[in-house]
């Protein structure tokens, strides 16, 4: 394998960057902290992140915890469908309609402080990710919509 800088310290190549400490914490205890030396610069990458987002990820949760915990999810809407037959096409077309509210790319990677972080992160992972998705060519951003299950992947290991 080749070692290549970009893949490794990238905070949008694997799903843990946006998780809290004791979800990646558990992650590497379930796997006995046994890191293949070819991973070991992403999983030290990742570690700082998790540690370092820690403090602000408290003040998050003390800041706006009340309120989240008072919001009601009214009739929400899933796109079900088999992978490439159209359901990120499906989902980008449907956002467009103010009626909707979707989930957007930061809120999915950052999503334990994106509320107080959300005038930051943006701007830098606007320049991380790549113009368009690889597997089917649609425009990336992060405003646009992301999958839910990528932030909920950082809840949990």
């Amino acid at each position: 394998m080749k070692y290549k800088t970009r893949d490794y310290l990238s905070f949008t190549s694997h799903s843990a960057f946006g998780s809290g400490l004791r979800a990646w914490l558990k992650i590497l205890s379930q796997n006995n902290f046994s890191i293949h030396p070819y991973f070991l610069p992403k999983a030290v990458f990742i570690s700082a992140a998790v540690i370092l987002s820690t403090p602000f990820r408290w003040f998050e949760r003390i800041k706006y915890g009340k309120r989240i915990n008072k919001s009601k999810v009214i009739s929400p809407v899933f796109i079900l469908g088999h992978p490439r037959s159209g359901t990120t096409f499906l989902h980008y077309l449907m956002c467009k309609d103010p009626a909707f509210g979707f989930c957007t790319t930061a809120q999915a990677m950052i999503p334990h402080v994106f509320l107080t972080w959300s005038g930051f992160f943006p701007g830098i992972l606007d320049k991380a990710l790549p113009e368009k998705r690889p597997m089917d060519n649609m425009k990336m951003g992060s405003g646009l919509p992301k999958e839910e299950e990528f932030a909920l992947a950082a809840y949990g290991p």
